[in-house]
């Protein structure tokens, strides 16, 4: 099937691109990999009657260090984060963009637009809620700060309004005994989640969990915080025991899956359960050995 008819333009920079969506609103789209978007225009799911190339704004193509953590421009590529060299602690990033798709799709799909798509089925954005990332969006107004964990509001629906772009994902720095993990099932190579969770922690010297960050992928309509798991474990010391808690805490955060094609709604909460356990198990051991 063939989109309907639709205009489109290169946006040459930023402000231009702000003023296209003004113009344009709720009727435009912003194509920067094109990866999510293309297909559901294909399937006449989304129609938009502009669609704004961003792919010549190279300056939010960046991956950056600073003493509050990482950086990361919305139109970085997957490919870029999955080659990058980053500093330990953030090991989750790999585990999660390494499982997306396919290499074609990585070279093409952006991280801006993994995360303000909205899928539910998408990976980055339970990562980026373990973490405590935040989005900044920008408009012709000015620029405001979304967390993560507050941007997703139903399937597709999300909190960016029609005159804003997402700009840059802000990513805190954890501690020194930090690290995460992205633990993802699924029926064959490149495929979307059966059921997925991160799991980031914060050790302190003495082994016992400080903090940590955890969330779930395709386990119900938007991204889940597993509040409930990561307090629960918060404190404990030594890897069987936070082990335990992980598991018996699952329960309390409210998972909500689907039966479909990928399995029945109990199958994928007792999987939620495991894959919360073999995250917390990498995690941990990550932490331990920094």
């Amino acid at each position: 099937m063939y989109p309907p008819v639709f205009e489109y333009i290169s946006a040459s920079s930023l402000p231009e691109t702000l003023d296209l969506l003004v113009t344009h609103g709720a009727e435009a789209k912003v194509l920067a990999g094109g990866q999510s978007l293309i297909p559901l225009m294909k399937l006449r799911l989304v129609r938009p009657t502009m669609l704004i190339d961003i792919n010549g704004l190279k300056e939010l193509r960046y991956i950056k260090r600073d003493s509050e953590g990482l950086a990361i421009g919305a139109l970085t590529r997957l490919a870029d984060i999955e080659a990058a060299q980053l500093e330990p602690g953030y090991e989750i990033l790999k585990d999660s963009v390494k499982v997306i798709a396919d290499p074609q799709v990585r070279h093409l799909g952006t991280i801006g637009g993994n995360c303000a798509h909205g899928d539910p089925g998408n990976d980055l954005p339970a990562v980026l809620i373990a973490l405590n990332a935040v989005y900044r969006l920008q408009s012709k107004r000015g620029t405001r700060e979304v967390a993560a964990r507050d941007f997703y509001n139903a399937p597709f629906e999300t909190a960016l309004r029609p005159t804003e772009l997402l700009t840059e994902i802000r990513i805190p720095r954890w501690g020194v005994k930090s690290s995460g993990a992205y633990v993802k099932l699924k029926r064959r190579v490149g495929d979307y989640a059966i059921a997925a969770v991160a799991v980031q922690v914060e050790l302190s010297e003495n082994g016992i969990i400080r903090r940590a960050g955890i969330a779930y992928t395709n386990l119900g309509p938007t991204p889940i915080a597993g509040d409930a798991v990561a307090h629960a474990i918060e404190g404990e010391r030594g890897l069987d025991d936070a082990l335990a808690t992980a598991e018996g805490a699952v329960a309390k955060v409210g998972l909500k899956p689907s039966s479909d094609l990928r399995g029945p709604d109990w199958y994928k909460l007792e999987m939620a359960k495991v894959l919360t356990v073999r995250a917390l198990k990498t995690a941990i051991q990550r932490a331990m050995e920094r």
